[in-house]
C-alpha cells in the first residue's frame, strides 16, 4: 500500500502543486501550450464539435482524480472540471456509448478486465474517491462484440478501501 500511495501521491504533486497551482484555478481563455508547460500533456484529447478538443488529465492508473476541459479553435483552454465522481459518469444512462467516446469523456480507465464467466464483456475501472473519503470503483461494462456501454456500477477499490480490505 506504500508504493501505492506513494504513486498516488506523485501523480498528485505533478497536477496540483507544479508551480503552487491548481489546475482548476487554470482561468479560462489561457493557452492550451501554457497549461501543458505547467501541468503536462493531457492523458487523452478528441475532436469535437466546431474545431473544439476535449482535453483530460489524469491520475489513473494510481490517482483519483481526472480533470477535463474544452480547448476552443484557438488553443484557449475553458473551464477545468473534476470528472471522477459518480455524478459525472451518470451521463452514461442516456444514448449509446462506444468505448471511444467513455474514454474521451472520462480518461484511460484505471484498469480494463475481463472474467471468464462473462466472455462478451469487459470491464473498465475508474477510481475515484466518494464524498466521505472511501477509495471507490466505477465499473463501466462494455459488450465486447459492439464495442459500447452495457452498464456500469459503483463499488469499493479492492486495493485500497479500507472497509473493503479490513486493514
Amino acid at each position: 500500500m506504500f508504493t501505492k500511495l506513494k504513486l498516488g501521491l506523485s501523480a498528485a504533486c505533478l497536477l496540483t502543486l507544479a508551480g503552487c497551482a491548481q489546475i482548476t484555478s487554470v482561468p479560462p481563455g489561457t493557452s492550451l501550450k501554457v497549461v501543458e508547460k505547467q501541468f503536462g500533456n493531457p492523458a487523452v484529447t478528441c475532436h469535437g464539435p466546431n474545431g473544439t478538443l476535449r482535453a483530460v488529465w489524469s491520475q489513473m492508473p494510481d490517482g483519483e482524480l481526472a480533470w477535463a476541459t474544452t480547448v476552443d479553435a484557438k488553443d484557449k483552454v475553458g473551464t477545468f472540471t473534476q470528472i471522477m465522481s459518480v455524478k459525472a459518469f451518470d451521463v452514461l444512462k442516456t444514448g449509446t456509448w462506444p468505448s471511444s467516446q467513455v474514454r474521451c469523456e472520462f480518461g484511460p480507465p484505471a484498469a480494463v478486465r475481463t472474467f471468464s464467466d462473462k466472455p462478451n464483456q469487459s470491464v473498465w475501472e475508474y477510481r475515484f474517491l466518494d464524498e466521505t473519503d472511501n477509495y471507490m470503483m466505477i465499473f463501466v461494462n462494455f459488450e465486447t462484440a459492439t464495442n459500447t456501454v452495457l452498464s456500469f456500477s459503483v463499488g469499493p477499490d479492492p486495493e485500497l478501501n479500507v472497509h473493503f480490505n479490513g486493514k
